[in-house]
């Protein structure tokens, strides 16, 4: 299963614009995720950032197009 062959997948004019729209990826900043099957991403100011994914996380939110 790839991204391009999902519905929240869209391209965009070069790799560093496309976006996945699937609600199971949120913005988690200090409070973390809140379901087992999400990927929540932080930053701290542009000096770094990561994600954390709970234990049911992967390509189960895959939804072909």
């Amino acid at each position: 299963m790839y991204c391009k062959d999902c519905v929240f997948f869209t391209k965009g004019s070069d790799l560093d614009s496309n976006e996945c729209s699937s609600p199971k990826f949120v913005y988690s900043g200090d409070s973390g995720i809140t379901e087992t099957d999400q990927l929540g991403y932080w930053d701290q100011e542009s000096y770094v950032a990561g994600f954390n994914v709970g234990e049911d996380f992967g390509c189960v939110h895959f939804k072909a197009k």
